[in-house]
């Protein structure tokens, strides 16, 4: 997971991968019951995540625990 989420492009290749065999197979579960999903799924805001680390820091309202904000 620290792999992916330190953007390893070999990793992510194989990560997009998965989701796009599951997001098949959800695909065809959805459909039957009828739902329409708009799913990002959590690796969508990886390239905003600094940004709003920078923002919070700023306006004063991020903690720090051992480590991790």
């Amino acid at each position: 997971m620290v792999k992916l989420q330190g953007g390893d492009e070999d990793v992510k290749k194989a990560w997009k991968m998965i989701c796009d065999v599951s997001r098949k197979e959800f695909t065809k579960i959805y459909d039957r019951l009828d739902i329409k999903n708009n799913e990002y799924g959590e690796s969508f805001y990886n390239e905003m995540i600094p940004g709003l680390i920078e923002q919070l820091e700023k306006d004063g309202i991020i903690t720090e625990d051992q480590g991790c904000k």
